[in-house]
C-alpha cells in the first residue's frame, strides 16, 4: 500500500508512520519538520499544507491519513485554527482530487459536539454551541467526503510516547507528570474513557484499510471500558511508585462517558485502565 500521513512529525503521526512501515507498506509523511524516521519504505517530504498543495507526486497513493492540524489551546487565535485546520484540508482536498485514494482517515476532535448534555456521548448526539477550535474540526469532515469515502475519527486525547505532560496533553498526561514529581494530585472522581492509547488508532485504521469495501462514516474514539478518575489516578500512582498525595475534591460539573457501540463493531480498544498502564509502560522505556 502507498499511504501519505500529514503532521508526520507529531507523536500520533510519527507512531503511524513507523508502524506501516514496518508492515512494509510504502509511507510518505510530509510536516514542516523533519520526523528523521530510518527506514527506506519511508519518504519525506517539508511542505507547509497551509500554503499550497502537494501535486507533484507521480506515485499512486492508495490511502491519506491527515493528522496535521492546530492543537486546541487558550492561546491559540482564530485564524490560527482557520489556517491550520480548514485552509490545510483544502489544500489535501485538492491532492485527494488528483489520488482518487481508496480511503482518506480523518483526525477529527470529540469537540465538535460542543456542549454536551447527556451521561453518554454517541454519534447521534446533536451538535450545541461548539467553538472555533470544534467547528474548524468539524469542517474537514465535509470537506473530504466531498471528494472520497472519509472515516473520521472524533478523538479524545490520545496517549502515547511524545505526548506533552502538561495540560495540552490532556488530564492525564498532566497527572502523570505531578504523580512522577511527587506533587499533590486533586481529583474528582468521575466515569471516565475519554482517551485512547495511540497503539489502538493504527490499529483501527489498520481494520478499515483491510477492508474490501469502503465507506464513509464517523466514529467516537474511546476506550472501550469505562473507569473511575479516582482509579486512573491511583493505577498510575502504584505503577510509578509515587509519593504524591491524593486529595479528592467535589465538583458539580458535567462530566460524560463516550459510547463505543459503533466503533465496536469494527474494532475492540484497549479498556481505560489498559491503555494507562501502556502508557505508563511507554514512558518508562
Amino acid at each position: 500500500m502507498n499511504i501519505f500521513i500529514t503532521g508526520c512529525n507529531s507523536y500520533i503521526g510519527k507512531y503511524l508512520a513507523n508502524s506501516f512501515v514496518e508492515q512494509g507498506n510504502n509511507v510518505i509523511g510530509t510536516s514542516r519538520i523533519n520526523p528523521k524516521i530510518r527506514n527506506r519504505n519511508f519518504k519525506f517530504i517539508k511542505h507547509d499544507l497551509s500554503v499550497s498543495p502537494i501535486l507533484k507526486i507521480k506515485k499512486k497513493i492508495d490511502f491519506f491519513i491527515h493528522i496535521a492540524g492546530k492543537r486546541q489551546s487558550k492561546t491559540s487565535k482564530v485564524r490560527d485554527y482557520i489556517s491550520s485546520n480548514i485552509i490545510v484540508s483544502y489544500n489535501l482536498q485538492k491532492m485527494i482530487k488528483k489520488h482518487k485514494p481508496k480511503l482518506v482517515i480523518y483526525t477529527s476532535s470529540r469537540c465538535i459536539y460542543g456542549d454536551v448534555k447527556d451521561k453518554i456521548l454517541n454519534e447521534k448526539a446533536n451538535i450545541l454551541n461548539p467553538d472555533v477550535y470544534g467547528q474548524t474540526k468539524f469542517l474537514p469532515e465535509k470537506i473530504f467526503e466531498e471528494v472520497a469515502n472519509t472515516i473520521s475519527l472524533r478523538m479524545s486525547t490520545v496517549l502515547g510516547k511524545g505526548a506533552p505532560l502538561t495540560e495540552t496533553g490532556g488530564w492525564i498526561a498532566s497527572t502523570y507528570r505531578k504523580l512522577l514529581l511527587g506533587q499533590t494530585v486533586e481529583v474528582v472522581d468521575t466515569k471516565i474513557n475519554n482517551f485512547i492509547h495511540v497503539s489502538d488508532i493504527f490499529n483501527i485504521i489498520n481494520v478499515f484499510f483491510k477492508k474490501k469495501n469502503f465507506v464513509t462514516d464517523q466514529l467516537n474514539i474511546s476506550c472501550s471500558k469505562v473507569s473511575t478518575s479516582k482509579k486512573i489516578v491511583y493505577l498510575m500512582k502504584n505503577l510509578l511508585n509515587s509519593k504524591s498525595k491524593i486529595i479528592q475534591k467535589l465538583n458539580k460539573q458535567h462530566f460524560y462517558t463516550i459510547s463505543n457501540h459503533k466503533l465496536k463493531k469494527y474494532y475492540l480498544t484497549l479498556s481505560a485502565e489498559e491503555a494507562v498502564s501502556k502508557f505508563v509502560e511507554d514512558l518508562k522505556k
